[in-house]
């Protein structure tokens, strides 16, 4: 980031109205969102872009009319991801094919694009809208006055200092640190029932750009047509066939991938890049989404089984709501 690279130009500030805790789809946008509102805003993540992290990549056409609000679609766009305008949905024995539901002005159905590639552009994006964006600038702790908190313990360099500000927002995701740090309750807690691997794929036959999700007997397969040109396969795999699944994980990963008619058509001819990544266990939960002077949102707030691909899009519609009400408050 620019405004990173001139770190060593001036001393940079440690005390803004909030500091958001992570940059990725639930940070990024909220700090935007926040500057717009002439909110001063630090927005810190632990990671350098691009990093990749577990995700389907997939979201919707309120997410993507999110980010035309944000001005994104253009950059969107360029990363050659294809607007996606037809399902190809299969339960059991039933299989059908239909036009996503839209509405006039949406952008379209559905959209892929790969979370080292989505990422900095939200992170840029948090940037020009004003936003101070640290990178490679890890949370360790809560600074608190009472049982209020008032800032962050940061390090991102030689030595560890705080980041005062009026309201912590914890964006970092299932294993929040910030969550953990305020003590956030979880509750409705349900555990795994699939594993799920996804893998990228170049030289694919794709035709119209279409979501596959089928689900049938043990299996659940879904595919699309991401950034790059490439194709993207998931495969959801039921605990009780992991161990088998992992012992040949590339033959089978391409045999749960193939065994879905439309995935095996488009990939015929094509080449897996890349290696393959998965989630083997996780729990869905919801967590006490704030307290004095912290709040959740995304995932640190609320995870959910991956396999509707709802994370990014919920990320996006809470970012929208939870900006005024913090600017508001501020005023306030």
């Amino acid at each position: 980031m620019e405004r990173q690279e001139r770190n060593g130009a001036q001393r940079m500030r440690d005390r803004f109205d909030v500091v958001v805790v992570g940059a990725r789809c639930a940070g990024a946008p909220l700090a935007a969102l926040l500057a717009r509102h002439g909110v001063e805003v630090a927005l810190v993540e632990k990671a350098t872009f691009p990093r990749d992290t577990p995700s389907t990549h997939v979201f919707e056409a309120d997410a993507l009319a999110f980010l035309a609000r944000l001005g994104l679609i253009d950059a969107l766009l360029a990363t050659d991801a294809p607007p996606i305008n037809r399902a190809d949905n299969r339960m059991g024995n039933v299989r059908w094919s239909s036009r996503w539901p839209t509405l006039p002005d949406d952008v379209a159905g559905a959209m892929s694009v790969r979370r080292i590639v989505l990422d900095p552009i939200l992170a840029r994006a948090a940037e020009r809208a004003g936003a101070e964006v640290r990178m490679a600038t890890k949370v360790t702790g809560v600074v608190q006055a009472g049982s209020r908190v008032v800032g962050v313990r940061v390090h991102g360099g030689a030595s560890e200092e705080q980041l005062r500000a009026r309201v912590v927002a914890g964006a970092d995701g299932r294993d929040s640190t910030v969550a953990r740090r305020v003590g956030a309750r979880k509750y409705n807690v349900v555990p795994n029932e699939y594993a799920l691997y996804w893998g990228f794929c170049e030289g694919a036959q794709i035709g119209e750009p279409t979501f596959v999700f089928h689900r049938w007997g043990d299996r659940m397969v879904q595919a699309c047509p991401t950034d790059g040109g490439l194709y993207q396969v998931g495969v959801f795999v039921e605990l009780a066939s992991l161990a088998r699944f992992r012992g040949d994980l590339e033959a089978q990963f391409i045999e749960y991938a193939c065994s879905c008619e439309p995935v095996a058509s488009a990939l015929a001819g094509a080449q897996r890049v890349g290696r393959l990544l998965g989630m083997v266990r996780w729990e869905g939960f919801f967590r006490d989404a704030s307290g004095p002077g912290w709040v959740l949102t995304g995932d640190a707030g609320h995870f959910k089984d991956p396999a509707p691909g709802r994370g990014i899009g919920d990320a996006f519609l809470q970012a929208e709501r939870l900006a005024p009400t913090i600017a508001s408050a501020l005023a306030d």
